[in-house]
Protein backbone atom coordinates (compact mmCIF):
# COMPACT_ATOMS: atom_id res chain seq x y z
CA UNK A 1 0.00 0.00 0.00
CA UNK A 2 2.14 2.95 -1.11
CA UNK A 3 -0.14 5.67 0.36
CA UNK A 4 -0.08 4.26 3.21
CA UNK A 5 4.20 4.14 3.48
CA UNK A 6 4.41 7.40 2.11
CA UNK A 7 2.41 9.01 4.89
CA UNK A 8 4.19 6.85 7.66
CA UNK A 9 7.25 7.93 6.15
CA UNK A 10 6.65 11.69 5.67
CA UNK A 11 4.96 11.49 9.08
CA UNK A 12 7.79 9.79 10.91
CA UNK A 13 9.74 12.63 9.47
CA UNK A 14 8.13 15.65 11.12
CA UNK A 15 7.41 14.07 14.38
CA UNK A 16 9.52 15.34 17.42
CA UNK A 17 8.40 12.52 19.64
CA UNK A 18 6.57 9.49 19.84
CA UNK A 19 2.95 9.27 20.12
CA UNK A 20 1.14 9.73 23.36
CA UNK A 21 -1.91 10.91 25.02
CA UNK A 22 -0.28 14.51 24.96
CA UNK A 23 0.23 14.90 21.34
CA UNK A 24 -2.42 12.50 19.94
CA UNK A 25 -4.70 15.28 18.73
CA UNK A 26 -1.70 17.31 16.73
CA UNK A 27 -0.63 14.15 15.43
CA UNK A 28 -3.89 13.08 13.92
CA UNK A 29 -4.14 16.87 12.29
CA UNK A 30 -0.80 16.11 11.02
CA UNK A 31 -1.81 13.05 9.89
CA UNK A 32 -5.08 14.34 7.98
CA UNK A 33 -2.57 17.17 6.53
CA UNK A 34 -0.43 14.61 5.03
CA UNK A 35 -3.53 11.77 3.61
CA UNK A 36 -4.94 15.05 1.92
CA UNK A 37 -2.48 14.91 -0.55
CA UNK A 38 -3.84 11.22 -1.52
CA UNK A 39 -5.41 11.10 -4.89
CA UNK A 40 -8.18 9.44 -2.67
CA UNK A 41 -11.83 9.11 -1.42
CA UNK A 42 -12.12 10.57 2.06
CA UNK A 43 -12.98 7.19 3.47
CA UNK A 44 -9.41 5.76 1.86
CA UNK A 45 -7.89 8.89 3.21
CA UNK A 46 -9.51 8.16 6.65
CA UNK A 47 -8.52 4.94 6.76
CA UNK A 48 -5.28 5.49 5.67
CA UNK A 49 -5.04 8.05 8.87
CA UNK A 50 -6.23 5.23 11.00
CA UNK A 51 -3.58 2.47 9.93
CA UNK A 52 -0.50 5.11 10.10
CA UNK A 53 -1.85 6.19 13.42
CA UNK A 54 -2.09 2.17 14.50
CA UNK A 55 0.89 1.47 13.26
CA UNK A 56 3.30 5.07 15.01
CA UNK A 57 1.59 3.23 18.36
CA UNK A 58 2.46 -0.60 17.77
CA UNK A 59 6.00 0.95 16.77
CA UNK A 60 6.44 2.80 20.05
CA UNK A 61 8.45 1.87 23.15
CA UNK A 62 5.22 2.63 25.46
CA UNK A 63 3.46 0.65 27.89
CA UNK A 64 0.31 -1.12 27.73
CA UNK A 65 -0.23 -0.56 23.63
CA UNK A 66 -3.51 -2.28 23.99
CA UNK A 67 -5.32 0.05 25.99
CA UNK A 68 -4.12 3.05 24.10
CA UNK A 69 -5.15 1.67 20.79
CA UNK A 70 -8.87 1.11 22.19
CA UNK A 71 -8.83 4.57 23.29
CA UNK A 72 -7.37 5.80 19.37
CA UNK A 73 -10.25 3.32 18.12
CA UNK A 74 -12.84 4.74 20.06
CA UNK A 75 -11.91 8.66 19.96
CA UNK A 76 -9.92 8.99 16.62
CA UNK A 77 -12.44 8.72 14.23
CA UNK A 78 -15.19 11.09 15.17
CA UNK A 79 -12.13 13.22 16.03
CA UNK A 80 -11.10 12.81 12.11
CA UNK A 81 -14.57 14.04 10.85
CA UNK A 82 -15.06 16.62 13.25
CA UNK A 83 -11.65 18.19 12.12
CA UNK A 84 -12.74 17.50 8.51
CA UNK A 85 -16.01 19.16 9.19
CA UNK A 86 -14.39 22.13 10.60
CA UNK A 87 -12.00 22.31 7.69
CA UNK A 88 -15.04 22.65 5.26
CA UNK A 89 -16.32 24.82 7.21
CA UNK A 90 -19.52 22.89 8.15
CA UNK A 91 -18.77 23.66 11.84
CA UNK A 92 -17.50 27.30 12.22
CA UNK A 93 -16.16 27.60 16.10
CA UNK A 94 -16.44 31.56 16.08
CA UNK A 95 -20.73 31.81 15.69
CA UNK A 96 -19.91 28.91 18.75
CA UNK A 97 -18.46 31.50 21.07
CA UNK A 98 -20.28 34.51 20.44
CA UNK A 99 -23.34 32.04 21.07
CA UNK A 100 -21.46 31.57 24.47
CA UNK A 101 -20.28 35.16 25.16
CA UNK A 102 -23.71 36.35 24.64
CA UNK A 103 -25.14 33.52 26.93
CA UNK A 104 -22.43 34.70 29.59
CA UNK A 105 -23.39 38.67 29.40
CA UNK A 106 -27.24 37.57 29.92
CA UNK A 107 -26.07 35.50 33.20
CA UNK A 108 -23.08 38.01 34.28
CA UNK A 109 -25.28 41.05 34.17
Amino acid sequence: MEKFNDVYEKLKDILDDEISMENLTSIVLKVIQLTEKIPADGPTKKKVALSVINKLITDSKMENKSVFLGIVSITVPPMIDCLVDVDRRKIVIKKTVEKSRNCMEYFCI
